[in-house]
């Protein structure tokens, strides 16, 4: 679980929606620090002072995030990859394997599992 940001008393608003397992929260719902939404996801939550026009954006949030680019082009079978690079093998009318490439030059979140399982095949970007 992430670190809070926040004091425990302090009132906080959630400058983007999201889910978890056991909370929905929109955005701009206004919690305490204390509550388990904020102690799970404090990223999403800024002081409720704040004024509207200095919330964070989710462009500017992902663009701070680190993300790296593969630097060749090679196979995955099996291994978790976004549906958008996935192809499922079938023979015969029978699923036989979940295949991937990755081409180089694509590029995933820094904290993507599948930089961990292949590190040689990748580059972190400037900034990250």
């Amino acid at each position: 679980m992430p670190r809070s940001k926040f004091a425990a008393n302090q009132m906080v608003t959630s400058w983007q929606g999201f889910a978890t397992e056991k909370h929905t929260v929109g955005t701009g719902v206004t919690l305490p620090a204390s509550h388990p939404a904020v102690r799970e996801r404090p990223d999403c939550f800024i002081a409720a002072s704040t004024p509207r026009p200095e919330w964070p954006t989710p462009f500017a949030v992902a663009a701070r995030r680190p993300i790296a680019r593969a630097t060749r082009t090679f196979p995955v079978i099996g291994a978790p990859v976004p549906r958008s690079q996935r192809t499922n093998v079938r023979v015969e009318g029978r699923y036989v394997a979940s295949f991937s490439l990755i081409k180089r030059g694509d590029t995933f979140p820094a904290s993507d599992p599948l930089i961990a399982e292949y590190p040689d095949n990748f580059e972190l970007l400037d900034g990250a």
